[in-house]
């Protein structure tokens, strides 16, 4: 917390970080709820989320090095602006009750992002100094748990009671707060900027090369890709069983939401307490992780009390 009291520039950056973070789990749970009063079908629901994540697969690798060649500053507050119109234009779903909306804005609200978590991440070590560096990437960390569990609790509330336009309307206003917090941040990354002598797709190759050759690298790209394939069920299944197993609409999904961030939350101090910095502890507690996680899917497909839904 002294970070945060402390340094200026880092404190507006994890504010604006928190803040559209929170909002995203307003339309987390909004869209969800929405998609499935509309369509009734998890196919859609895995479609939609789909839309949402592919911009960040297809264009994630190449925006690193693109964002590498501008001021970040410029970068973090335009994206926010565009965030906050796509976010918002998912009210024109519910206004409208047209499906092919929420898949458009989706696509739109996903590529539109892909370029602030490397910019925000590029302009990090020009706020902080290497020492602080660990305790601002706790102090991230911690704040997405919590996020999580307070953004999904009261957006499922929000969601069910005023409605999924308002939980929109929510996120939008998240992105403006993230670009007002963004403009009063100052940070010098001329110098920076000036050491880039390798051009685009000089950059590209050699991060290409990198990710190949570097087996830690290698490694956290695989995990990432294997969560991304066993999750993205997951992910489906929350809302289909908020909404169409126990009938409890938004609430429910926000509610689920809640639990899967609580656990979270307790997996990370689990962790921390238990491997800390000591690698190969590290590399044991992912295979922990991956098993318990396989265990608990089988055992909640198992309790499933409406196994048609799906």
């Amino acid at each position: 917390m002294e970070l945060l009291r402390n340094n200026r520039n880092y404190r507006n950056l994890w504010l604006a970080s928190v803040g559209s973070q929170f909002g995203n789990w307003f339309n987390e749970v909004a869209l969800a709820q929405v998609t499935l009063a509309l369509t009734h079908s998890a196919a859609a629901m895995g479609l939609v989320l789909l839309c949402s994540s592919l911009p960040v697969v297809v264009l994630g690798p190449f925006a690193g090095p693109f964002v590498d060649h501008f001021p970040k500053k410029p970068v973090l507050f335009v994206t926010d602006l565009i965030r906050a119109v796509f976010a918002f234009s998912l009210s024109l779903s519910v206004l409208m009750h047209q499906t092919w909306i929420l898949y458009v804005a989706s696509a739109l609200l996903g590529a539109s992002g892909v370029l602030f978590g490397p910019a925000r991440n590029a302009v990090i070590p020009h706020v902080v100094t290497d020492d602080e560096l660990a305790t601002a990437n706790g102090l991230d960390s911690q704040g997405s748990g919590l996020i999580q569990i307070a953004g999904s609790a009261i957006g499922g509330i929000v969601s069910a009671t005023v409605g999924p336009i308002f939980c929109f309307a929510i996120n939008a206003a998240s992105y403006l707060w993230s670009a007002w917090h963004i403009l009063r941040c100052h940070w010098d990354e001329v110098e920076a900027i000036g050491r880039t002598s390798l051009q685009y797709f000089q950059s590209l190759k050699a991060g290409f090369q990198e990710a190949l050759h570097n087996r830690v690298v290698r490694s956290i790209i695989i995990i990432g890709m294997s969560w991304g394939l066993a999750g993205g069920g997951y992910y489906i299944l929350i809302p289909v069983l908020g909404q169409q197993v126990y009938h409890m609409g938004g609430l429910g999904i926000g509610i689920l939401y809640v639990i899967d961030g609580i656990g979270v939350l307790i997996g990370a101090f689990v962790v921390n307490q238990y491997a800390g910095k000591n690698r190969h502890r590290a590399t044991l507690w992912y295979g922990v992780a991956y098993i318990t996680q396989a265990l608990f899917s089988v055992l909640w497909r198992s309790l499933q009390c409406s196994p048609g839904v799906l």
